[in-house]
């Protein structure tokens, strides 16, 4: 068993066709080194030298061709492990590493998202694959890279939806309930060097196939567990776990430098007005689009160091790191305009237009409260504050 990755070890890593030439090789130099050891005519001494030393170059090729496809295969297990369970990183490596090793001018990658029932492109070329299609159970059925130049009629008229790539490598993982089971596909263009797809490259993007199916599943059900399904922002639970670091952190900060300026944190609460209004007039799928619009909004609008999550129904909550009362203030005041102005299809039959707004809370550690429990309450009173000021306004704690 190869360690970290679940996959049984192939000592050779390579198909047997590569194995025999090898031996041939080592077959061709034993015989050219007994020769030059031999009494024979002098003018044979250069003849097998020569072929001594075009064996050993294949042989030097060959073990280095295996060193790397060895070396190679351990690299991307040991980086996936690195990368933990983060599925954008995991995405950017693979999508690398097959670059950098098969030459390919193009990579796509499909996987599993939240919606159900389909893998689709998170990188590359737009593509969408259902689960339930012939293509898919063809492809599980196969199991390995195809070669869409050599045989392209392998995958039917299925195939068509492959047009312009070279090979389709499905992502496989074994499951001991369900067998096969397929969680994606990598799609890779013609190489830039204009040859083909080797023997080797098959090999070895068909290891690093199983490899990334079980890395990419293994954080998408993490990403499930941490993560609001129909808005995308960080679950409750998670967004719990993220305050008390970052306040943990801000506290060890205060503590490290007494004489500085202290380290602050806020929170703000927001609460959609009226949301309950839209739900009972143009139905839940309406709600839903709103609640996703916003939280597209909100995600353009914090830093990339802050925490966005779906607090419960209509409300969200922030944490804004490094951030005292006057710019926590003044950062929800901006939140609340673009919410204002941001365009949301109430109904399908119309174009998108401005119509939300939102009331927020906003409190600071440690100004308003030193644990999170207390942060939480003190930015809800002061939301509780806006809604009953009028909505559509902030109100500091």
């Amino acid at each position: 068993m190869l360690p970290g990755t679940g996959l049984a070890y192939n000592p050779a890593l390579m198909d047997p066709d590569r194995s025999k030439d090898l031996v041939h090789d080592i077959s061709q130099l034993r015989r050219s080194l007994e020769e030059l050891g031999a009494d024979g005519a002098p003018a044979s001494r250069p003849e097998a030298l020569q072929r001594a030393r075009e064996a050993t170059t294949r042989l030097e090729r060959a073990s280095k061709t295996q060193r790397l496809d060895l070396a190679s295969f351990f690299e991307m297990a040991g980086q996936i492990n690195a990368q933990g369970l983060d599925l954008d990183r995991i995405e950017s490596y693979a999508i690398s590493l097959m670059r950098g090793r098969t030459s390919a001018s193009t990579v796509s990658l499909l996987r599993a998202t939240t919606e159900e029932g389909c893998i689709v492109t998170t990188r590359g070329v737009a593509r969408r694959l259902e689960l339930s299609s012939a293509l898919a159970r063809k492809l599980t059925e196969i199991g390995k890279p195809v070669d869409l130049v050599a045989s392209p009629d392998s995958l039917g008229e299925g195939g068509n939806a492959f047009s312009g790539a070279a090979v389709v490598a499905p992502l496989i993982q074994q499951d001991s309930s369900n067998g096969s089971v397929l969680r994606g596909l990598l799609v890779l263009g013609k190489k830039v060097t204009g040859q083909p797809y080797f023997d080797r490259d098959f090999e070895f993007v068909g290891l690093i196939s199983e490899l990334i199916a079980i890395a990419l599943h293994n954080a998408f059900l993490h990403y499930l567990a941490t993560h609001d399904a129909l808005t995308e922002t960080w679950s409750r639970g998670h967004f719990d776990v993220e305050l008390k670091r970052e306040l943990n952190r801000t506290s060890r900060r205060r503590a490290k430098a007494p004489g500085e300026t202290p380290g602050q944190l806020s929170l703000v609460m927001i609460d959609l007005d009226h949301f309950k209004l839209v739900n009972d007039t143009y139905g839940h799928r309406a709600g839903d689009r709103v609640l996703k619009a916003v939280a597209q909004t909100l995600r353009r609008a914090i830093r990339d160091y802050d925490t966005l999550a779906r607090w419960g129904g209509e409300e969200f909550a922030i944490v804004l790191t490094d951030t005292g009362k006057k710019s926590a203030i003044e950062a929800a005041e901006r939140f609340r305009k673009e919410i204002a102005e941001a365009p949301v299809q109430l109904q399908e039959s119309e174009p998108p237009r401005p119509g939300i707004t939102a009331s927020m809370g906003v409190a600071t550690y440690p100004d308003d409260a030193t644990d999170p429990r207390e942060l939480l309450q003190k930015a809800d009173m002061a939301l509780y504050r806006s809604k009953e000021g009028g909505r559509n306004r902030v109100t500091g704690s």
